[in-house]
């Protein structure tokens, strides 16, 4: 008797772990971040770092997010004002960091990607960028290369959500 007792318990505890671990998909929810002027909304999977050398900076267990502000005034000497597009900017940043890599678009979002390696794993990024009344902000989303196919949508979502002062 003892051991049915204990085996329905166990089954009991099984289950409510396995139905409220389940759940945890369901509390998955939207969360706006707002820094420098630029809001940008992720999920509550994401917390925000603090990085000396970037504007903003936001992680979760599937992907960083790196925004830098650059104000209009700091890219004069590149040729990128107040006048220039999203599109101008980016290939600037293409040419700048030497990037084997071109402007594509998907849903109005203009970006494009690169791969690094770093500690014996291989990264994708993928760099867009939104134009402020005073600066751009360039924003890179970064994941493990092979897991990029599948979180795609997700960082196209999240880049549509960017509004900048």
């Amino acid at each position: 008797m003892k051991n049915i007792k204990y085996l329905l318990m166990i089954s009991v505890l099984s289950f409510m772990l396995v139905v409220l671990s389940g759940c945890s998909i369901l509390f998955v929810k939207d969360k706006t971040f707002t820094n420098e002027g630029l809001s940008i909304t992720l999920t509550n999977q994401f917390y925000e770092k603090d990085h000396i050398s970037v504007t903003s900076y936001y992680e979760s267990d599937k992907m960083l997010v790196v925004v830098i502000k650059e104000k209009f005034s700091s890219l004069l000497m590149t040729n990128i004002n107040k006048y220039s597009t999203v599109e101008d900017y980016l290939k600037k940043v293409i040419s700048a960091n030497k990037h084997n890599a071109s402007l594509e678009e998907d849903s109005d979002v203009p970006y494009f990607t690169y791969e690094h390696s770093e500690g014996g794993k291989d990264f994708k990024y993928f760099a867009t960028a939104v134009k402020g009344s005073d600066s751009f902000y360039l924003v890179q989303f970064c994941v493990i290369s092979d897991t990029y196919d599948k979180l795609k949508d997700d960082i196209i979502k999240y880049a549509l959500s960017m509004e900048a002062e």
